[in-house]
């Protein structure tokens, strides 16, 4: 633990000497995320997983506008939406229950930050995520499902700043990518792997330094 720490330090330091901003922006919010049932080709159909998302960003901004940022969202809880399965003569839902657990999404981003007087930012870029998630599935399904992610990053954020230092941030975040996913219940088996993407909207203080 003390060396991740130390690690931390010592990337934050050398990337506030390189950069000319360093902009910390704590928020909640929304998140979809949709991972494929089956293999591609048996059109099965999407699982859908609603939550409430606790995310943190992490934004280093250059004199000429470069930008390189760290986003962590963490989805919390929420309800999972299936359509009706049918594979030869078995018919399976449609559901749509709770769950507990949490997704977590890790993203590398490079963009450009345009800078409107000095009080209003406006970022945006692409980059590489990766997510995975674990839940336990409710009601009638009553089981486990797991799910790993990988998929290409597009942010937009908006910073309006009331002071040198303190604002409010409204953000996005969309990721289309490849995705797998496996649930094991005492009532159904289901996985699958293909297409996935997830969207997530946040808003919270923002921080400059």
């Amino acid at each position: 633990m003390k060396k991740i720490l130390t690690v931390f330090l010592l990337f934050f330091m050398f990337s506030v000497t390189l950069f000319a901003e360093f902009i910390l922006s704590p928020s909640i919010g929304y998140s979809i995320y949709k991972s494929p049932l089956g293999r591609p080709s048996d059109n099965f159909g999407n699982v859908k997983i609603h939550s409430l998302d606790a995310s943190l960003d992490m934004e280093f901004c250059g004199l000429t506008g470069f930008t390189f940022l760290f986003s962590s969202d963490l989805a919390i809880n929420g309800r999972v939406k299936m359509n009706e399965i049918k594979y030869r003569s078995y018919s399976y839902g449609p559901f749509n229950e709770d769950l507990k657990g949490a997704n977590l999404k890790l993203n590398l981003i490079f963009g450009y930050t345009l800078r409107l007087f000095d009080s209003l930012y406006i970022t945006g870029g692409a980059g590489l995520g990766l997510g995975g998630a674990k839940y336990r599935l409710m009601d009638d399904l009553d089981g486990d499902l797991v799910s790993g992610m990988l998929g290409i990053p597009i942010y937009v954020g908006i910073q309006y700043y009331f002071t040198k230092i303190i604002g409010i941030n409204l953000a996005a975040n969309y990721t289309p990518g490849v995705a797998g996913l496996y649930s094991e219940g005492s009532n159904i088996t289901f996985g699958g792997y293909g297409f996935s993407n997830s969207f997530v909207i946040k808003m919270g203080p923002t921080f400059r330094f």
